[in-house]
């Protein structure tokens, strides 16, 4: 993968991270139906959708080029992932609790379960830490935390990629069969998705025209501008042409926020990378790869940290001097706190090693 093509790929994530961020200001009692919050509120899908394909692109890059063994994947990948999972979960349990003594306004919806010494909300922390919060095992919301949901999706997917790809013969298959059924039905469906990516990887490096290669990374900008805005519209119009199929507005809307959108950031993709040298990204890596290093901290850290900070400014008469507050303080905890986890992976995946088994042969590969 070429440094323009890695950059650009930071660039998409850090677009994906505000795009989530900014669907999670919907709720009324943050933004107190300010319009442009809640037009944006409208495209949380796409960001989750852009962030699987770029999941799919990155988990090939590095199968292909850094972990030689199934076990080294897994280390890294869990690692990864706990930097800010783990945080993120205690952080979730301080601020509601907190939270709700302070303003319980702010915490009435019957999704946002109260902590306690319970076995609920014990289940509510392991189970998104094992990542089984939307596996077969049933659905958990731990807390305000509602985007821990895809991190289990990304998991299991990180898991079928692995063993398809580092296991061979039955071991591959009981291996994929187990981890299926532990995932899920709902985790599966969106499974293309992040599949996008493992295509959008194989398309990399190619020889193509410049000219047509810039063209199509134009055209499918646009395509996902106009897209995202008209979706509803266009699933309206899909199900007055097809009324026999029994399909929803809902439903058709959500399809194309998730599977058109992520056909489109595959192609988009591909498309730069064939444009040759881009010297306009190069120029910006530094504030790039500043930001992108931190888009996982605001993806996890973001929601109970806006409903605390609702919370603490719930009796301010402004809406607009609230939302500021809330908007600023909650982007200054996310570049605090992922200082002291999402940059000091390398201590979650020490942690990792430590638990998982060594000296068992899966095939040619140790894990």
């Amino acid at each position: 993968m070429n440094k323009q093509t890695s950059l650009y790929l930071d660039l998409l994530r850090i677009a994906a991270a505000l795009v989530v961020f900014l669907s999670h200001l919907q709720r009324s009692s943050l933004s107190r139906d300010n319009t442009l919050v809640l037009i944006f509120a409208r495209y949380g899908q796409e960001g989750v959708a852009m962030f699987f394909v770029i999941s799919g692109v990155v988990i090939a890059y590095v199968a292909r080029n850094r972990k030689s063994n199934l076990r080294d994947f897994f280390v890294a990948r869990i690692g990864r992932l706990w930097s800010v999972m783990l945080p993120a979960l205690v952080l979730t349990i301080v601020l509601d609790v907190v939270g709700r003594i302070i303003s319980p306004e702010m915490y009435s919806d019957p999704k946002f379960h109260p902590w306690g010494f319970d076995w609920a909300s014990m289940w509510n922390f392991i189970s998104p830490a094992l990542f089984l919060n939307k596996s077969s095992f049933g659905e958990v919301i731990p807390g305000t935390n509602g985007p821990f949901w895809s991190l289990c999706y990304e998991f299991w997917y990180y898991a079928i990629f692995a063993f398809a790809y580092y296991l061979r013969g039955m071991k591959r298959g009981i291996a994929l069969i187990i981890a299926c059924l532990i995932a899920g039905i709902n985790v599966l469906l969106l499974f293309p998705i992040w599949c996008m990516g493992l295509l959008t990887y194989m398309y990399l490096n190619r020889y193509s025209s410049k000219f047509i290669a810039s063209f199509i990374w134009v055209v499918t900008i646009g395509a996902m501008l106009l897209t995202m805005f008209f979706k509803h519209k266009i699933a309206i119009l899909l199900v007055a042409i097809f009324p026999d199929q029994g399909w929803t507005i809902t439903d058709v809307s959500v399809f194309i926020s998730r599977f058109v959108i992520g056909a489109f950031v595959a192609i988009n993709i591909v498309a730069f990378d064939r444009m040759g040298s881009v010297n306009f990204i190069k120029r910006f890596e530094f504030p790039i790869r500043y930001v992108a290093s931190r888009s996982f901290s605001l993806y996890l850290y973001q929601a109970p940290l806006l409903i605390f900070f609702g919370a603490l400014t719930v009796a301010m008469e402004s809406a607009m001097l609230r939302l500021a507050i809330i908007v600023i303080a909650t982007l200054v905890s996310v570049i605090v706190l992922s200082d002291f986890t999402e940059k000091r992976k390398d201590l979650f995946t020490q942690l990792a090693d430590y638990l998982l088994p060594k000296n068992r042969v899966i095939g040619t590969n140790v894990i």
